[in-house]
């Protein structure tokens, strides 16, 4: 880790791209030495010699008075700058070595957007649900004939991507929650399955994560209304949904912390 020092801001006559002898220090500033620089301490340096500029890490070394030289940035396309006899050095911290705030982005209108990466951003923590399925609409029959069961939850993945491997946009798919069931108006007629819940995804293959859709639930009939089952392509399955009842209240979807829960199952048709 680099160590800061306040006020640190010395001459140099050195001249090409090699180790920096530091000379005295700029009016008004220290020397390295005098501002707590040992030698051996490693310091984020910033080298000024007139339009030309570097930014990099080096070790100190007292007895000689010099500074290696590590760049991370110049006006050079990175490489070490020539100095010409008559820069300057000083101390101090750059971007990189204070916390960027958080970037949370959240898409949740389904559909087809583009996710565009932060500047600065160091590492990405992708999490994707999918869809829930929808639920199933109930029979139209007599008085104790089953409702629609509810629709299964859509799964969840999450992963964390080293930011530099993400290209600087990357599509996403937001699934959107399957409809349900349509209404029966037929008297005598089984009710009908929901649609199932739709993926979400981020990007594609290794640098891509998925998550499924749950299933939907079925329709109301005289034997039953099975709830829809969870998805299950994703790192955490979605949760089945509840079943129908023949009378009263459905029964209650499973619940869920890592994953989308299930729906609950309709209630059916009571004396």
């Amino acid at each position: 880790m680099s160590k800061l020092a306040n006020r640190a801001r010395m001459t140099t006559a050195t001249t090409g791209t090699g180790t920096v002898t530091l000379g005295s220090a700029t009016a008004g500033f220290k020397t390295f030495a005098a501002a707590g620089i040992a030698t051996g301490d490693q310091v984020r340096y910033v080298i000024e010699d007139g339009t030309a500029w570097e930014i990099g890490l080096g070790t100190y070394t007292a007895a000689e008075t010099t500074l290696s030289r590590s760049p991370v940035a110049s006006s050079d396309a990175g490489a070490a700058i020539s100095l010409s006899g008559s820069a300057v050095v000083f101390i101090t911290a750059v971007a990189e070595d204070i916390a960027q705030p958080t970037d949370v982005q959240v898409f949740s209108t389904p559909g087809t957007t583009t996710w565009v990466k932060p500047d600065g951003a160091r590492s990405v923590e992708v999490i994707a649900i999918g869809g829930g399925g929808g639920g199933g609409s109930g029979r139209k029959s007599a008085p104790g004939t089953v409702a629609g069961g509810g629709g299964g939850g859509g799964a969840r993945s999450a992963a964390t991507f080293v930011a530099a491997a993400l290209a600087a946009t990357v599509t996403v798919v937001v699934g959107a929650g399957g409809a349900g069931g349509a209404a029966v108006s037929a008297n005598s007629t089984n009710g009908l399955s929901g649609a199932a819940g739709g993926n979400s995804f981020f990007g594609s293959g290794p640098l891509g994560l998925a998550a499924f859709g749950g299933s939907p639930g079925a329709g109301g009939s005289l034997s039953g209304g099975s709830g829809g089952i969870g998805a299950i392509r994703g790192a955490f399955a979605g949760s089945n949904g509840g079943t129908g009842s023949a009378g009263g209240t459905g029964n209650s979807g499973t619940n869920a912390i890592a994953a989308g829960p299930g729906g609950g199952g309709g209630g059916g048709i009571n004396s």
